[in-house]
């Protein structure tokens, strides 16, 4: 069974500014994205899929220095949100994805060797950071780690981890306790 925790970060000033400059670059790619998509979609009624991006991200990061200090499978975790997103729109559950705004609270996923010793957490290419931890982590394999930044500025943590255990069954329904649905407006009959 899958759990999330999630904690304040502490990063130092350093640690902010990488953190920010990659978050950016996330931004970045899930907006060139979008309006790949757009684009194929209006031009030629296809859609192009998160791999067909996962290509050029290949192709981009040859001609582009800035993107190459951020860990790949953040940004290739950008293309899969946003293609999840997509998809998601075509299913209609959700609505169309928005551009990513610099103002708008910000994240980045880490998905590889993220590891917590005492009060800190290390991550790829950064080292360990300071995070409060007001409550224990659940024992468990980390499969994620999402750092988030606030509009106000302050930073989080939310780590998601697989504790091994089997989801629990779900309680028969009881007719008695159960809550009935009201009749609607157009079910009720009038009596004169």
């Amino acid at each position: 069974m899958l759990k999330a925790y999630r904690y304040r970060l502490l990063p130092t000033d350093e640690q902010k500014a990488i953190l920010t400059g990659w978050m950016g670059s996330c931004r970045f790619i899930f907006n060139l994205g979008l309006e790949t998509k757009i684009a194929v979609w209006t031009s030629a009624q296809k859609s192009i899929t998160c791999f067909d991006l996962m290509k050029q991200l290949t192709e981009l990061k040859k001609t582009t220095d800035w993107l190459c200090e951020c860990p790949r499978q953040s940004l290739e975790s950008a293309i899969a949100n946003l293609d999840n997103a997509y998809t998601s729109f075509f299913k209609k559950r959700g609505g169309f994805p928005k551009f990513k705004k610099r103002s708008d609270k910000q994240s980045i996923i880490f998905r590889n060797d993220s590891r917590i010793v005492d009060d800190k957490i290390r991550l790829t290419k950064i080292g360990f950071i300071q995070m409060v931890l007001h409550r224990p982590l659940g024992e468990g394999e980390i499969r994620t780690v999402t750092v988030t930044k606030t509009p106000t500025g302050k930073y989080f943590v939310s780590i998601l981890v697989n504790n091994g255990k089997e989801l629990p069954n779900k309680k028969p329904i009881k007719n008695k306790s159960t809550v009935k649905a009201l009749p609607k407006a157009g079910d009720l009959k009038h009596k004169s």
